[in-house]
């Protein structure tokens, strides 16, 4: 049985076939970028045919913005395996795949840091549950868009006389282009919370 494997982020979604040690990435999805559901399933199929189009019998989706209802999952694992010609198409959040793939859904605690971050813990004995992962807009604290957006915070801060000149203003000049109007063009961005969270290691290095 050949398995493409997914692993679904916002800045990036990574493909790998079973049997070939390559990692294919292409450009991921957040919420709030239209159709999720159809972008993920065109960036799954875009990956697969980067990693050779090779046939597939199943696709695994380990993703960060796994729809919470039935239709649109069903709807995303119909286009997947539309796209792919895979026969089955199985679905879970990202910290489900990661922590079965670190632990093999043993015992423990396994942590996903990306653009966001969400925590899986399963205890000994007793049900398993997710930690975090509430999204950039009320949660994800110490990924990369939480670190990218307090650091630009500091500049417009700066910026405005509210608070102290730091060595981020420089670097957010080097990202983003003039400060004057920073805030605008990011709003405008066509993948925001991609273009926030590309600050953090700007950050983490000042």
């Amino acid at each position: 049985m050949r398995v493409l494997g997914v692993d679904g982020g916002q800045s990036a979604i990574r493909v790998r076939l079973s049997d070939d040690e390559r990692v294919v990435a292409v450009e991921g999805v957040s919420h709030g970028e239209g159709d999720v559901v159809a972008g993920v399933a065109e960036a799954v199929g875009r990956g697969w045919r980067e990693a050779g189009s090779e046939a597939v019998d199943r696709v695994v989706l380990g993703l960060t913005t796994a729809p919470s209802g039935a239709e649109d999952a069903d709807r995303l694992c119909s286009l997947v395996a539309a796209l792919t010609g895979a026969h089955e198409v199985l679905l879970a959040d990202d910290a489900v795949t990661a922590h079965a793939g670190a632990l093999s859904m043993g015992w423990g605690i396994s942590v996903v840091a990306g653009t966001g971050v969400a925590s899986l813990a399963l205890p000994e004995d007793g049900d398993a549950r997710i930690l975090g992962g509430h999204g950039y807009l009320i949660g994800d604290e110490g990924g990369a868009f939480w670190i990218g957006r307090r650091g630009l915070n500091a500049v417009l801060r700066a910026g405005d006389g509210r608070g102290e000149a730091t060595a981020l203003g420089a670097a957010a000049e080097r990202r983003f282009g003039p400060l004057a109007g920073l805030h605008v063009r990011l709003h405008e961005a066509d993948r925001p919370v991609n273009a926030i969270a590309h600050f953090a290691p700007d950050v983490l290095d000042a």
